[in-house]
């Protein structure tokens, strides 16, 4: 397996994450370049606009244009262009003759990254060191078949996954979602790793959004922040700087939320597809740190793990209905908004 240009100081920034159907990746900058540099910016291709309206060239272009140094390549994007490009693929056809396919546009994707200086790699195949797993979410407005929060299963399940993955040097990095189905706070998958004895190759992936929204934030509230939110929050941080090592989060995903001013509750439009109140919010109202209407304490998140020792990528990953707006102005302005505040989320 060939090996990215990955920093010294930041070997254990993530190169890929698979999460929720899409495929992710961020990787160090050039040594000679970044050697002194402790927080690297990076976004989600997602973050700059959707697949359905938007174009991962261009995309990419702002992304390196306002100063990130990385991106993570969502698996939607990469389909796309794969759709678009010479490689065509039927949609959501994954015959081998497809994953061939989809690795070769993969390069082309890289070639096109190297020419803006935006460092990458996709899959095993093209150098790629971690995979994310994010807790499940569940089927939305149906059953949730076969899932299940019992630490013991889950824990077996990633180690079967992280043994699979030590032969190509690939790390096993577990997230929680503060609306999952059942692992919604860090703590309850830091104990899920702990169990898997830690057999060296699985890290835990922190995000600004999920840590608040697990204990802090509660959207359907008016106020919107759970009872004793901010003290339970407090507790958390400096729990999790007690039990996890600082270098086991090789990667930081920053996101902000907006506030609701109409809560999240029965009858709300957002809710009428069956989501959660959180997962609506979560898909619907994120922001990029530090952006007007953001009410989410990201700063002290960002803040307790820097002054335990932390440093990496930090990567602005944001779901809201604003990324279906048309037309590439839309790409631009949503990389200008996201490389002012990722500036500033990268100082803490």
């Amino acid at each position: 397996m060939s090996s990215s240009p990955i920093c010294e100081q930041f070997r254990d920034c993530p190169c890929c994450r698979i999460e929720e159907a899409s495929l992710s990746s961020c990787t160090g900058a050039q040594r000679s370049s970044n050697s002194t540099r402790k927080y690297l910016p990076a976004i989600a291709t997602m973050s700059l606009g959707n697949t359905i309206h938007h174009h991962l060239e261009t995309k990419l272009e702002a992304a390196s244009k306002v100063g990130f140094q990385g991106i993570e390549l969502f698996w939607d994007d990469l389909m796309s262009y794969t759709e678009r490009s010479s490689h065509q693929i039927a949609p959501f056809s994954y015959t081998q003759n497809c994953h061939e396919k989809i690795v070769s546009a993969a390069s082309d994707v890289r070639q096109l990254c190297d020419r803006l200086n935006l460092k990458l790699s996709v899959a095993q195949e093209l150098g790629a060191d971690t995979i994310g797993v994010p807790s499940a979410i569940g089927n939305i407005g149906s059953a949730d078949y076969g899932l299940t929060g019992d630490s013991t299963t889950l824990a077996k399940d990633l180690v079967e996954l992280a043994v699979l993955a030590i032969p190509y040097g690939i790390r096993i990095a577990y997230e929680n979602l503060c609306f999952a189905a059942h692992i919604q706070d860090w703590s309850q998958a830091w104990g899920v790793i702990c169990q898997t004895g830690k057999p060296g190759n699985i890290v835990f992936l922190p995000d600004t959004f999920n840590i608040c929204g697990a204990l802090f934030a509660d959207p359907s509230a008016r106020s919107g922040i759970a009872r004793g939110g901010e003290e339970l929050l407090g507790c958390s941080l400096q729990k999790l700087t007690s039990l996890v090592p600082m270098n086991n989060m090789p990667l930081l995903q920053g996101a902000d939320a907006a506030f609701m001013h109409e809560p999240l509750v029965a009858g709300h439009p957002w809710l009428s597809t069956g989501m959660s109140s959180k997962m609506a919010w979560s898909r619907n109202a994120r922001l990029f740190p530090f952006e007007y209407g953001g009410y989410l304490p990201i700063t002290a998140v960002v803040k307790t793990l820097v002054a335990a020792g932390w440093c990496g990528w930090v990567s602005m990953e944001v779901f809201s209905r604003s990324l279906g707006t048309e037309g590439e102005e839309a790409i631009w302005k949503n990389a200008s908004r996201a490389g002012m505040d990722g500036r500033s989320l990268k100082r803490p």
